[in-house]
């Protein structure tokens, strides 16, 4: 690994040091930001605490800052492969491709506190139903991002199933799983999801490619090592698959 390489690292956050609590958000003319050096305050969202929340209000700057303006951009640009209706599984408070590109993407989370500060931002979002029904029509969007959603779930097949229900015949699916050391690093994470696994992830999608982050690159090392070392798979819809009896798409 070169110098180079362990600066880009450390600068956009892969190698973190634990940093004060930013929110940055739009405001203002011409795309300003305001920062604010404090978590969000039940008062101003208008939602009470919840875990998962705080910890997504916690990601340092320099995680958000790799999120929204490396790995996002990335994210995007395979998605729009398919189309340029975009649906985000799991957008949590937006610092992903729904916050990198609003205009075009709809964002969808089960956590309510989430979708208020989303709302807050005036992103267009909506809410996951109980049953893991997506607020969605079917066939309505090109393509389904999740970036480091699936290893949440025991079992994440529903998922893709609803995946496949809103995207169009032989639509799109950008899918992010982290490596060792960022699967370890958060309690909420329920399942592993190697290389191999990533590869056959539902019988109702056929995968192109995979790719590590942040090099563009697999590499075992910094999967042991590297907290925001990611897998990033792009997979089309297969026209030949069924759901409910029905050719799908």
């Amino acid at each position: 690994m070169s110098l180079v390489h362990i600066w880009v690292m450390r600068y956009c956050g892969v190698i973190q040091k634990r940093a004060e609590f930013m929110i940055v958000y739009p405001g203002g003319k011409k795309g300003e930001r305001r920062v604010e050096r404090k978590i969000m305050s039940d008062e101003k969202l208008g939602v009470g605490p919840a875990d998962y929340f705080l910890h997504l209000t916690k990601i340092s700057w320099r995680g958000r800052f790799y999120k929204r303006f490396i790995l996002s951009p990335i994210l995007i640009f395979l998605a729009r492969k398919f189309g340029r209706k975009i649906l985000e599984v799991g957008c949590g408070i937006g610092h992903g491709v729904l916050g990198f590109s609003p205009a075009q993407v709809f964002g969808i989370d089960i956590n309510k506190k989430a979708l208020s500060a989303c709302r807050k931002f005036g992103y267009k979002v909506g809410e996951i139903a109980p049953d893991g029904s997506f607020p969605c029509k079917t066939g309505e969007f090109d393509a389904c991002v999740l970036d480091n959603v699936l290893e949440h779930a025991e079992n994440y097949l529903p998922v893709l199933a609803e995946c496949s229900r809103v995207t169009k015949l032989r639509g799109g699916l950008v899918v992010v799983v982290p490596g060792r050391r960022g699967f370890a690093s958060d309690p909420d994470h329920k399942r592993f999801i190697d290389e191999e696994a990533l590869m056959n992830l539902g019988e109702g999608w056929e995968n192109k490619v995979i790719f590590g982050m942040p090099f563009l690159i697999k590499w075992n090392f910094l999967s042991k090592w590297v907290r925001q070392y990611c897998l990033v798979g792009v997979f089309q819809k297969k026209v030949s698959f069924r759901q409910g009896g029905v050719v799908s798409g």
